[in-house]
């Protein structure tokens, strides 16, 4: 993987993760206020398994050029 591609890789991540995270919120937002409190928790789930997914994703790509520059 060359450098540009690692780049392009973490930039998509991010990407990804930005529309999730503002579909998330976005949804928060339309709620009713009752709703919102009773499904608060599932919101901050949602944006935490997102961000758990883009972090992961980060390290696979990162330890795979590290792992390419080695050879």
């Amino acid at each position: 993987m060359e450098l540009k591609q690692l780049e392009q890789e973490l930039d998509d991540s991010l990407y990804v993760h930005h529309r999730e995270v503002v579909g998330i919120v976005e949804k928060f937002h339309i709620m009713d206020k009752e709703d919102r409190e009773y499904m608060l928790s599932e919101i901050l789930e949602g944006i935490n398994r997102q961000t758990f997914y883009t972090f992961l994703e980060y390290k696979n790509n990162l330890l795979k050029y590290l792992k390419e520059l080695e050879r």
